[in-house]
């Protein structure tokens, strides 16, 4: 592959760029930053986690995913390593994500 990486650009920027079309600089955009390395999930993604850009209320300028993204991530990794699946339903999520009191159970919701 042809290096398209531009000088003083992320690689998550060039990524970013490569399969829209757009600087993420120039966006509006709120997302996510993760990297697999040596077969782990690194979640410090100064383009997506912390930027500097105008998205405050979005973002605390922590490099680390926050620890719902991190884990609904880590289910999809899995999946995609288990099963081959690109893609994870939401619906496969919620479940874990009970469990782990990420979004609460309607029974400890009920007043």
């Amino acid at each position: 592959m042809k290096r398209i990486q531009r000088k003083n650009e992320t690689p998550h920027a060039t990524t970013f760029r490569h399969f829209t079309g757009l600087n993420v600089s120039d966006t509006n955009i709120i997302g996510g930053g993760f990297s697999i390395q040596d077969g782990d999930l690194v979640d410090r993604s100064g383009t997506f986690n912390a930027p500097s850009y105008n998205f405050g209320k979005f973002h605390d300028q922590n490099r680390t995913m926050n620890a719902a993204e991190k884990f609904v991530l880590e289910i999809a990794i899995a999946n995609w390593r288990q099963c081959g699946a690109q893609n994870t339903k939401v619906e496969d999520l919620i479940e874990p994500m009970k469990a782990f009191g990420i979004i609460p159970n309607k029974k400890d919701t009920a007043q």
